[in-house]
């Protein structure tokens, strides 16, 4: 996994993802430069564009973490195929 230098507190969320495509985060926070996501629990949920699908969206299994170098203005959505995701994001200036 990426080590990311972290300037100020970082902040933390909860999303729960259903199966319509969700923001992650919500509203992302002033001046980000990276981020954790992790599907803490419930459905696998697919990650992409605002268009994201389940035949293309990547795969964010139950447990797994993606970090990310990603800028604020940047856009992350996810949706599962059925049921919910609880999904938690780390954000970091």
């Amino acid at each position: 996994m990426a080590t990311f230098i972290i300037a100020k507190d970082p902040v933390q969320q909860q999303i729960t993802v259903g199966d319509s495509t969700t923001k992650i985060p919500t509203t992302p926070i002033t001046g980000r430069e990276s981020m954790l996501v992790k599907n803490f629990a419930g459905e696998t949920c697919f990650i992409g564009n605002e268009d994201v699908k389940i035949t293309d969206g990547y795969p964010l299994e139950v447990g797994e973490i993606l970090p990310f170098a990603i800028a604020q203005q940047a856009n992350l959505y996810g949706r599962t195929e059925s049921g919910e995701a609880d999904i938690r994001i780390l954000e970091a200036v």
